[in-house]
């Protein structure tokens, strides 16, 4: 369905006469990646409240805060990893935030 509103360049919360402020929050993902684009792929996601930021380099202290510092305050930010591949050290880095 997704195609559809794409073709007519409408979202489907309108194509199905759906009330969008009644819609569940839906999240922006970004992915593994450097402060820089982290930080640009924040102010993508301005429209969205909720931003999953996936880490498990060993920037991820920088890339979270890019991220933080390029976010809105009214914003939940959720950090995803895999725990199997991350060291005790690198969780322990996290305890800041």
């Amino acid at each position: 369905m997704d195609w559809i509103g794409n073709s007519l360049n409408i979202p489907l919360y309108r194509l199905w006469g759906l009330d969008h402020t009644k819609l569940p929050l839906t999240s922006f993902s970004i992915g593994i990646d450097t402060p820089e684009v982290g930080k640009q792929k924040t102010r993508e996601a301005a429209p969205y409240k909720i931003l999953k930021v996936k880490v498990g380099k060993k920037n991820n202290k920088e890339l979270i805060g890019a991220v933080r510092s390029a976010a809105r305050n009214n914003l939940y930010l959720l950090m995803l990893m895999k725990v199997g591949k991350i060291k005790r050290q690198q969780l322990k880095k996290f305890n800041g935030y």
